[in-house]
């Protein structure tokens, strides 16, 4: 009789295993459909923005002499009214002690020769005024690493990369988003060094996002800065460990990484990440496995490494053009 009860037991308990088994599973393939909902509504979100700016009549001009906006820019002191020209907006924020203007350029995907010849006015000024420039992007220029695109313009990031390398003693850094994927891209200048290397020119650090599309998990970065010279000094990323807090029932934060200590970097300089950016497209495997890690914010169990994920997003550090991205791929994941 006992033998009979046990063996019902260990039944019941098999049974009760492959449920739970079952409810995971489910609950995986649940958090799967969530992010591809996620990714449908974001692209009907993006054709309904474009069908709308289709729609609309023919700006005029778009040069700085064309119509103006307001903005208002509050600061802990006062509320300030800003008027500027019709998509070149100077913010122009003093957050004390640092003085650095912040320009946003809005890009409708065509060649704007009006936009190019401010950006380049505005820098020179900047240098000649004896102040230091921090860009803000949406989309990074250069390659999108997993789409393998260049996600802005050929032409547009090639101007990009050319004021990058022309005012790399003005500008402190660029920062961007969209990618939703810790990274970077630096700059380089086409002439070459005494030793043949091209010689970099500004790094833009691409920073992952609050929300968890595309299979992330959500995260942060914290940049700190000379007070004197105002050059970044480093950065500390923090992230969002959604499963371990799904499990527990609580947000769980953490540190994810800091910059300099990870990857050894000497300092922030273009020099250092271009270094870095060369080392990761060799065969340090160590080093790409952690910069592979951060890159998709430890959810990299949903994404397993292969020798194409290696020559995409090594290559996506120094290449800015989709000629001289192809050509990387190819020598660090040559064809078979």
């Amino acid at each position: 009789m006992a033998t009979q009860l046990g063996d019902v037991v260990a039944e019941m308990r098999e049974q009760m295993a492959t449920l739970n088994r079952r409810d995971m599973e489910r609950e995986r393939e649940v958090r799967e459909m969530r992010v591809e909902i996620d990714r449908l509504q974001r692209r009907v979100a993006d054709m309904e923005t474009q069908r709308a700016q289709t729609s609309t009549s023919a700006r005029p001009g778009n040069t700085p002499q064309g119509p103006v906006m307001t903005h208002r820019v509050h600061t802990r002191e006062k509320a300030t009214e800003y008027t500027f020209p019709e998509r070149y907006m100077n913010f122009g924020i003093k957050v004390p002690p640092v003085s650095v203007s912040t320009y946003v350029l809005l890009d409708d995907g065509k060649q704007d020769w009006g936009m190019w010849s401010w950006f380049n006015t505005t820098l020179a000024e900047t240098r000649a005024q004896d102040r230091k420039a921090l860009l803000a992007f949406h989309h990074p220029p250069g390659v999108i690493e997993l789409a393998g695109i260049d996600d802005t313009l050929p032409h547009c990031d090639k101007q990009y990369e050319l004021y990058l390398n022309e005012y790399k003693d003005v500008i402190i850094g660029g920062l961007a988003g969209h990618t939703h994927t810790d990274s970077f891209r630096v700059s380089s200048t086409n002439t070459t060094s005494v030793d043949g290397d091209r010689v970099p020119g500004t790094v833009v650090w691409v920073a992952g996002a609050a929300t968890a599309y595309s299979a992330q998990n959500p995260s942060m970065r914290v940049f700190t800065y000379d007070k004197e010279s105002y050059e970044i000094t480093d950065y500390l990323v923090y992230y969002y460990d959604l499963d371990r807090s799904n499990d527990a029932g609580v947000p769980i934060v953490e540190e994810l990484y800091r910059a300099r200590h990870l990857y050894s970097l000497p300092d922030m300089s273009a020099d250092s990440w271009y270094q870095l950016g060369m080392d990761l497209q060799g065969t340090d495997e160590y080093l790409f496995a952690a910069y592979y890690d951060n890159f998709f914010v430890t959810a990299d169990d949903m994404h397993p490494i292969n020798n194409g994920y290696h020559a995409l997003l090594s290559c996506a550090t120094t290449e800015w053009t989709m000629h001289d991205f192809g050509d990387c791929t190819n020598r660090v994941n040559p064809p078979v």
